[in-house]
């Protein structure tokens, strides 16, 4: 691993295996893997084999097994790791028997966004009735499927979960997850199969690409080329951002807390304004660097997670913004080398 990442893990998952024991002996199936949040959950996984000493396998579906080794070769040559090579829509039982199924394969917002309602509720379908099946077939103990917080469109303070309906989702990615979460809410409450669905928000750090496109990547691109740091929006739009290793171990907690049914949000409740996130940047990455606020008439948007119900299941977020940003320069800084 990663050395950096290492030490980061180890401040997050510590060393005491036993909150981790229900993954012992387990056989994981993920979707989704390879990307941003899938990298930081392989890495979280990989850190309970080798530091904690817990024994289970994860096959991950990958379109490109020489992709990912050449972008990972620690996680695709990880013991504990299989890459499958396939697509989330043709599935084999042949691939082994699962205990636990993570379906986090998904279109980007930004992709969706493109591709409107009809496609990207479309394509999703598909995808989800896929691995319905697939889970019919390998009768996994337990599925967790990767929602968004998406799902409880537009709002004006924090949101808490509605395990049985959410409120109109007003994006195609939005969309998009709402419909899978009923589809997989079906599916359980029909068969023996255990769901949890976590409600990602935002999150930041390692394996984020800084082309992507988020405000939080545009600000740290730009101060790491000690470039004008640009606040394009609202100053007063408020997100908040989870450090993404904590993210992944939040994920994992998810998918082994008991229950028929586990709604829960996974994400920061520290609110952040933009021009607050901005100054932050600067602080971190480029104290010289400037910050630009272009005129904006759109009005300011909201979107934190209340964690109530999350911190109740024992989910805690460890880091702040700060440290959060700092942590991620550590991480970027040691790419460099």
């Amino acid at each position: 691993m990663i050395p950096v990442m290492t030490q980061h893990l180890r401040e997050i998952l510590g060393s005491d295996p036993a909150p981790w024991e229900g993954l012992s002996g387990a056989s994981v199936f993920v979707t989704g893997g390879t990307g941003f949040l899938g990298c930081n959950l392989l890495e979280a996984a990989c850190y309970l084999v080798d530091e904690l000493g817990l024994e289970f396998s994860l096959t991950v579906l990958t379109r490109d097994p020489g992709a990912f080794r050449a972008k990972a070769p620690h996680l695709a040559n990880h013991r504990a790791v299989t890459l499958q090579r396939g697509d989330v829509n043709e599935l084999a039982t042949t691939w082994g028997a699962f205990t636990h199924v993570i379906h986090g394969a998904t279109h980007s917002a930004s992709v969706s966004g493109r591709m409107g309602n009809d496609a990207t509720v479309a394509a999703a379908s598909k995808a989800n009735a896929n691995i319905l099946v697939f889970c019919q077939q390998v009768k996994p103990r337990r599925l967790l499927f990767l929602s968004s917080g998406a799902v409880y469109g537009p709002r004006h303070g924090p949101v808490v979960e509605v395990p049985d309906r959410a409120a109109t989702a007003w994006t195609p990615y939005g969309l998009a997850k709402h419909v899978g979460e009923l589809a997989f809410q079906a599916e359980a409450r029909g068969s023996g199969l255990e769901l949890a669905i976590a409600r990602a928000f935002t999150f930041v750090g390692p394996w984020q690409g800084l082309e992507s496109g988020y405000a939080v990547t545009d600000f740290i691109r730009a101060a790491r080329k000690g470039e004008k740091i640009i606040l394009k929006g609202p100053p007063d739009t408020t997100r908040s951002y989870l450090y993404a290793p904590e993210a992944a171990c939040q994920l994992l907690q998810v998918l082994l807390t008991p229950g028929k049914e586990v709604v829960c949000n996974v994400g920061s409740s520290e609110a952040i304004k933009m021009q607050v996130l901005a100054e932050a940047v600067q602080e971190i990455f480029c104290p010289d660097a400037e910050i630009e606020v272009l005129p904006s008439t759109q009005p300011p948007s909201y979107y934190v997670p209340d964690m109530t119900q999350a911190e109740s299941l024992g989910l805690r977020q460890r880091f702040d913004l700060r440290e959060t940003l700092r942590r991620t320069r550590e991480w970027l800084d040691a790419q460099a080398f």
